[in-house]
This record gives C-alpha cells, sequence and structure tokens, in this order.
C-alpha cells in the first residue's frame, strides 16, 4: 500500500531528522535460503530524501547520516537460545557518498549496501553448499580446540563462520584448480569426516579428545560440577517446574503449520511470552490468596530468577556430562585418547598447510589462519 508506505518514510524521516537510529532489514521478507535476498531498495530511498531534503533545523544532524551493515549469522535458525553472530561492517556516510550516475543513484545505494552487507554475512550458492561447509567448519574447530594450549577464541562461532566462509571460497575454485589439489582437498574433507565418525561412534565430542585424564583434575571437575549442581539445582527445578506448562505450551503453538526454519524458534519465543506472563499472573494470584500477598510478591519476584538459573545449568550439566563421558572412556581405553589426538593435531597442521598453500596472499595480508589464527 502506498500509502502505508508513504507513513512509514515520513515516521523514519522524523526520527532521523531528531538524530535517532532506525533498524532496516532491506530484504524485506523472512527466508531459509543460504544468501541474502536481493535487496529492496528502501532503505537507499530513505536515506537519500533524508539526505537530500531534510533541510531546516534537522540539517546538522542529517549532515551524519550514515547506513551501517549489520550482519546476522545464525547457529540453528530452529532453535531458540542458539548462538547468534553479530558482525558490524564499514558504514556509508550518506552525505559523502557520490553515485557515478545521478539518475540510477538509489539502485546504485542499494548495490552498495549488498555489497557491504554480504561481507559480513555467510552466503551460499546452495544450500548443500551451505551444510557441507558449516559441517567441515565445525569439525575444523572442535579439532583446533581439541589441539593443547589451542586459541580459546576458537570456541567462538565468529571463527567457525570464517572458516565456513574460506571452505567455500575455496571449494568455488575448485573447478580451475588442478587434478593434485583437487585430490587433496578430496582426501582432507574425508579425513575431517572420518574423525567426526570416530568420535560421534563413541558418543564424545571432538573438544573433548583433550581432556586431562589426571586423577587430581577429575576429582576437581567432579567437586566444582558437583558444588554447581548442589547449589543451583534446587533453583533450578523451582524454575523448571513453575515453567513447565508456559514452555510447553508455547512449543505446541510454534509447531503449528511451519513454513521456515525461523518459525518453531521466533513462534516459541512470542507465544512463550504470552504464556508466561498469563500464568505469572495466575499463579501468583493463587499464592496470594493461599499465602498471602507478601509471599506472593517473593514467589512471583523469584520465577524469573529461577527460569534463568535452570536454563544454564541445563547448559552446563550438559557440557558436563558431555565431559565426563568422555573422561571415564579415555580411562578405560587411553589408546583411543591417544589415536584422537594424534589425528587431531595432524588435520590441524594438514588445514592450515592447505589453507596457507591455496591463497598465501590472504594469509600474509591479514595475518589470519582459519586454523593456526586466534581469530582477528
Amino acid at each position: 500500500d502506498p500509502l502505508r508506505n508513504r507513513d512509514t518514510f515520513r515516521a523514519v524521516l522524523a526520527a532521523l531528522g531528531r538524530g535517532g537510529t532506525v533498524l532496516i532489514f532491506p530484504e524485506g521478507k523472512s527466508h531459509d535460503e543460504p544468501a541474502l535476498a536481493p535487496l529492496k531498495t528502501g532503505a537507499a530511498r530513505i536515506a537519500m530524501q533524508a539526505r537530500d531534503d531534510g533541510g531546516g533545523e534537522h540539517r546538522s544532524l542529517l549532515s551524519e547520516l550514515a547506513i551501517l551493515p549489520i550482519g546476522l549469522t545464525f547457529e540453528r535458525k530452529d532453535a531458540p537460545r542458539s548462538r547468534v553472530l553479530v558482525r558490524i561492517g564499514e558504514p556509508i556516510v550518506v552525505a559523502t557518498w557520490t553515485p557515478r550516475n545521478a539518475a540510477s543513484a538509489v539502485d546504485e545505494l542499494t548495490a552498495a549496501i549488498d555489497t557491504r552487507l554480504r561481507a559480513v554475512t555467510a552466503n551460499f550458492f546452495t544450500a548443500d553448499d551451505a551444510a557441507r561447509a558449516t559441517h567441515l567448519a565445525s569439525i575444523v574447530a572442535a579439532a583446533s580446540r581439541a589441539v593443547p594450549n589451542a586459541p580459546r577464541d576458537h570456541s567462538s562461532l565468529a571463527v567457525e563462520a570464517e572458516i565456513a566462509r574460506r571452505v567455500d571460497e575455496i571449494a568455488a575454485r575448485m573447478s580451475d584448480a588442478d587434478s593434485a589439489t583437487r585430490d587433496r582437498a578430496t582426501e582432507l574433507a574425508r579425513r575431517l569426516d572420518e574423525v567426526h565418525r570416530l568420535a560421534a561412534a563413541h558418543g564424545i565430542a571432538l573438544e573433548d579428545a583433550a581432556v586431562s585424564l589426571d586423577s587430581s583434575d577429575g576429582a576437581r571437575f567432579a567437586m566444582r560440577e558437583g558444588w554447581m549442581l548442589l547449589v543451583g539445582g534446587p533453583i533450578a527445578l523451582w524454575g523448571r517446574f513453575n515453567h513447565w506448562l508456559p514452555f510447553r505450551a508455547a512449543r505446541a503453538v510454534a509447531m503449528r503449520s511451519v513454513a521456515s526454519a525461523a518459525d518453531p524458534a521466533m513462534r516459541t519465543l512470542v507465544a512463550g511470552v504470552a504464556f508466561v506472563i498469563l500464568c505469572y499472573a495466575v499463579q501468583t494470584v493463587i499464592v496470594g490468596f493461599a499465602f498471602g500477598w507478601i509471599v506472593a510478591i517473593v514467589y512471583l519476584a523469584s520465577l524469573p530468577i529461577a527460569a534463568e538459573i535452570n536454563f544454564r545449568l541445563s547448559d552446563r550439566l550438559r557440557r558436563s556430562r558431555q565431559r565426563a563421558r568422555a573422561f571415564l572412556l579415555f580411562k578405560r581405553t587411553p589408546e583411543l585418547q591417544r589415536r584422537l589426538s594424534a589425528e587431531l593435531i595432524a588435520l590441524r597442521q594438514q588445514v592450515a598447510s592447505f589453507d596457507a598453500s591455496f591463497k598465501p596472499e590472504a594469509r600474509a595480508r591479514d595475518g589470519y589462519g582459519v586454523v593456526a589464527g586466534g581469530g582477528r
């Protein structure tokens, strides 16, 4: 509806004129494609109109107007509370930006926004390419974390996203590579998959291949995690008990007529807020009538705190069980740990060597290796 757009433009221009910030998703839709969709021209039109027609009292503010690209990379769009990587790109200062052709200024600015957004987002040609690159990246990052004294930065989603981007970039150039390089890449991918399957077959994570088997380290681990469970466990159970119904109801609503991978997570959040507020109100009223309103207020205050502790402790317990399983397995079969560790060290070196030999100029310029480096 053009009238709706006109009202939107008016509101946005007024906010910019006051020195405000406006967040725009220029694709104009939510989707599950492995790359950015073609951008709409709205962001560029707003910026150009603000620059050219701001005038009057807003001129000084609008002279500083900039478009700041922000890239979002989701670890799992379908899962609430999964990791999201936020990257900030180079801004476009609208006052000093000059189009090559004034008649096509909006299209040129849209293209400039597109270029800068693609620099801070993950973009793959097909969904299969995205899945393969992401899979290999997670193995490479886990392999690096499993090497003793590996950089802590290798645990970040930023590193995994950068490795995935590099994997896709190299894969796209494989068609022009010689047969020896293609064979080397194929063999490297095969070995990465093989070590991943070996760890999965034993129910352990690759990053736990370097877990210490020293008995004193194991005792300290058990005491620390046991203390956390002893202190936080009752609070976590309180949070889980009081939120079981609204969370289950929210998930049931979220899984109806799913059209996008992002739908379940987003609908769970939206429905969850509504159900949680409703349950908080009903439960607090019941407690108030049963035990008095002072108790009811204390009860209400405890709910969000207990929910947060439940989330955090559940994540920690999941990770603790994973590490404990690896510790006990390696205690029984130390040769498995030696085999995995040796394989991961060799693979880490091979990946770094392959990356360096395939594009040495990038390593010299950026000082960054997807495996050997520690992040920018």
